[in-house]
C-alpha cells in the first residue's frame, strides 16, 4: 500500500482512513435523519393545513357524523330517563345500585355532568354538518369581502367591527380573513373630540390594516370631526396622513376630511418624493379650512401624477383662485370656495369628459350679456350644480349642454363681492333649454323668486321627461293653487288609464302635467288653500303602478312657511307609507 502521508506508518494511516470513513458515514446518516425529520414536519404541517383548510372538507363524512349524532342522542335520552326516574322517587329513598347509573357506579351529579358533556358534543357534531362548513375557502373569503365592501364608509376601524371581528370567530375564519388582503384595503379613521387616550392604539390598527392589505389598492377615509382649531387633534390627523404616505403607490380612493384645519406652517406629506407617481389613484377628496400656496402646489402635483384619476372634490374654504387640476381627464369635479364666471367657463372648456360638475361662482355687475367671455358647448355633462352670486342669466346664456339630465340652480348672497341682485330670467332659462335640446329628468331651484306663472311654463316645458323637481324659497310664494291644481291628476284620467293594463296607451295620459314625477320637494314656497296640496299628492300616490306612462309619487317633502293647513297636515301624514313629509316652518 502506498504511503498516503509521508513519515506516517501504514498502520496509523489505515486507522486514520477508517476514522475518516466513519465520520463521513455518521454525517451522511445525520443528513438523512434531518431530511426525514424535515419531511415528517412538512407532512404534519400539510396535514394540519388540510384539516384547517380542506377545499370541500373530505375528512368529514356526513354519514359517519350523522351516525355519531344518533348514537349520542340515544345515550343522552337514556341518561335523562334515568335522572327523571331518580327525581320522582321520594326524598331519602335509597335507589338500587343497579338502576342508579348506566354502569351501576355513577351517582346523579355525575350523570348530570355527563348530560351536559353529551349535549355539548351533540352541538359540536351538528355544527360540523352546517352548510358553511362545506364551503371552499375561496368562496368564504369572497363572502367576507362582500360583507366588508358594503360597510358604511363612515365607520372607523376598530377591534369590535369587521374585518377584525371575523378573525375572532374561529381559527379557520381567522386564517381566511387574514389571507384575504382586500378585506383590509379600506381604512377609515374618524377623529372625535377630543382625541382618545388610545390614539396610539388607533395608529397601531392602521399599521395592522396596511400590513394585512398586502398589495391591494387602498381606499382611505381620514376624517376629523373636531369643530374648532385644536392642536392635539389636528397633529394626530397629520400623523395619520404621514403613516399612509409610504403606501402612496396603492392609493385608489382617498378622502382627507378636516374642515376646521387651521394649523400654520403645516407641511403636508413631507416624506413623499417630489417625483412620486400614483398609478392606482381614481378618486381624491380634500376638505380643509386652509391650505398654503406651497401645499396647494404639492397636492396639485400629486393629482397630475395620477394618470387614472377621474374624480376630484376640492373643498377648501379659503380660496378664490381656481386650482390647476388635470381637468382634461376628469369625469366628476366638485369645487369648494367661490370662483369667477370666467374660471367656470375655462374649467368646462378644459374638462371635455366631465359628467358631473359642482361649483360656486360670482358674476360681477360689470359683465353685461357675457361681454369679454366665450360660449361653451359641452356634450358629456349630465349633472350640473351651479350656485350663483349675481345675474345667473349670463351664465345660462353662455352654455349649451346637450346631454344634461340633472340641473341645480342656487341663488347665493353677495358675500361682500361686487355683484348685483338680479331677478330670475325666465327667458334665459327657457332659451338655454331650447338651445341645449336636453331632456332634464331632475331640476332643483333654490332661493330664486319665480312667479307662479313662470313655474307652470317651466313644468310644461319639462313635462315629458321630469322625474324629480325641487323648489325652495322661504321668503316668497312660488307654488299657488294654480300650480298645485295643474299637477293634480284628474280622476277621470286615472280611471280611464287604469282600464289599459296591457300596455296600451290612452289619450288622457299626455294631458297630465309631469306624468313621470316620482320625487317632489316644495319647501317654504307654498301658498295654497285648504286641502289643495293634499288633493294633488293623493292623486299622484293613488295611481296604478301598471298604467304605462304614469309614475306614482314615491317621495314628497313639503314645508309650509305660513300657518299650516290642518286638513293638508292630516291627509298627508296619513300617506307616510309613501315617504310623504309635511313640515310647518313657523
Amino acid at each position: 500500500m502506498n504511503n498516503l502521508i509521508p513519515g506516517v506508518a501504514p498502520s496509523d494511516q489505515q486507522v486514520f482512513v477508517a476514522r475518516q470513513k466513519e465520520m463521513i458515514a455518521n454525517i451522511k446518516k445525520e443528513i438523512a435523519n434531518s431530511e426525514q425529520s424535515i419531511k415528517e414536519k412538512l407532512r404534519l404541517q400539510d396535514a394540519l393545513y388540510l384539516k384547517l383548510f380542506p377545499p370541500v372538507r373530505p375528512d368529514r363524512d356526513p354519514q359517519l357524523i350523522s351516525a355519531l349524532i344518533e348514537e349520542k342522542k340515544s345515550e343522552l335520552e337514556h341518561l335523562r330517563t334515568i335522572l327523571q326516574a331518580h327525581d320522582t322517587l321520594e326524598d331519602g329513598r335509597q335507589v338500587d345500585d343497579d338502576h342508579e347509573t348506566p354502569n351501576g357506579q355513577r351517582n346523579r351529579s355525575q350523570m348530570r355532568k355527563d348530560c351536559v358533556d353529551l349535549h355539548s358534543s351533540l352541538e359540536h357534531l351538528r355544527s360540523l354538518l352546517s352548510p358553511i362548513r362545506r364551503l371552499p375557502m375561496e368562496i368564504l373569503g369572497e363572502i367576507f369581502h362582500l360583507a366588508c365592501t358594503y360597510l358604511p364608509m363612515q365607520d372607523s376601524i376598530s377591534l369590535s367591527s369587521a374585518p377584525l371581528l371575523v378573525t375572532h370567530v374561529c381559527s379557520t375564519w381567522r386564517s381566511v380573513a387574514i389571507s384575504k388582503t382586500s378585506l383590509w384595503s379600506f381604512i377609515a379613521v374618524r377623529i372625535a373630540d377630543p382625541v382618545p387616550n388610545a390614539s396610539e392604539g388607533l395608529l397601531f390598527l392602521v399599521a395592522l390594516w396596511l400590513q394585512r392589505s398586502g398589495t391591494s389598492p387602498l381606499r382611505l377615509l381620514i376624517k376629523c370631526e373636531v369643530e374648532e382649531n385644536r392642536h392635539r387633534e389636528h397633529n394626530f390627523y397629520l400623523r395619520l396622513l404621514d403613516s399612509l404616505a409610504p403606501h402612496f403607490l396603492r392609493w385608489k380612493d382617498v378622502i382627507f376630511d378636516n374642515a376646521y384645519f387651521q394649523l400654520p406652517n403645516t407641511r403636508w406629506f413631507p416624506h413623499l418624493p417630489d417625483d412620486a407617481s400614483f398609478p392606482m389613484m381614481e378618486s381624491f377628496t380634500l376638505r380643509t379650512g386652509h391650505l398654503k400656496r406651497k401645499e396647494v402646489q404639492k397636492i396639485t402635483r400629486i393629482l397630475h401624477a395620477s394618470p387614472n384619476l377621474r374624480h376630484i372634490s376640492w373643498l377648501i374654504k379659503s380660496t378664490l383662485k381656481v386650482p390647476p387640476h388635470p381637468y382634461g381627464q376628469l369625469t366628476t369635479l366638485e369645487l369648494g370656495g367661490i370662483y369667477t364666471l370666467e374660471d367656470s367657463l375655462i374649467i368646462l372648456e378644459s374638462g371635455k369628459h366631465l359628467r358631473s360638475f359642482n361649483i360656486c361662482l360670482y358674476i360681477p355687475v360689470g359683465i353685461v350679456d357675457g361681454q369679454g367671455l366665450f360660449h361653451v358647448r359641452h356634450e358629456c355633462l349630465e349633472k350640473a350644480y351651479f350656485a350663483c352670486s349675481g345675474d345667473s342669466s349670463i351664465l345660462l346664456d353662455l352654455l349649451t349642454l346637450s346631454n344634461l339630465k340633472h340641473l341645480s340652480l342656487d341663488k347665493l348672497p353677495a358675500f361682500g363681492l361686487h355683484v348685483g341682485d338680479a331677478p330670475w330670467s325666465q327667458v334665459s332659462f327657457l332659451e338655454f333649454l331650447r338651445r341645449s335640446k336636453c331632456s332634464l329628468t331632475s331640476l332643483s331651484v333654490l332661493d330664486f323668486d319665480i312667479p307662479p306663472d313662470d313655474v307652470l311654463v317651466m313644468l310644461h316645458h319639462l313635462s315629458a321627461s321630469l322625474t324629480k323637481f325641487g323648489m325652495e324659497n322661504v321668503k316668497s310664494v312660488c307654488i299657488t293653487d294654480a300650480v298645485l291644481q295643474a299637477l293634480t291628476v284628474p280622476t277621470l284620467s286615472c280611471s280611464a288609464a287604469g282600464k289599459h293594463e296591457d300596455g296600451a296607451s290612452t289619450s288622457s295620459i299626455p294631458a297630465i302635467l309631469c306624468p313621470k314625477l316620482r320625487y317632489l320637494k316644495l319647501f317654504g314656497c307654498i301658498g295654497s288653500s285648504e286641502g289643495i296640496l293634499a288633493d294633488m299628492v293623493e292623486s299622484r300616490c293613488s295611481l296604478s303602478p301598471h298604467v304605462p306612462g304614469l309614475a306614482q309619487l314615491e317621495v314628497g317633502n313639503f314645508g309650509v312657511n305660513f300657518p299650516p293647513s290642518a286638513e293638508d297636515q292630516r291627509r298627508l301624514r296619513a300617506l307616510h307609507k309613501n315617504l310623504i313629509d309635511y313640515t310647518a316652518l313657523m
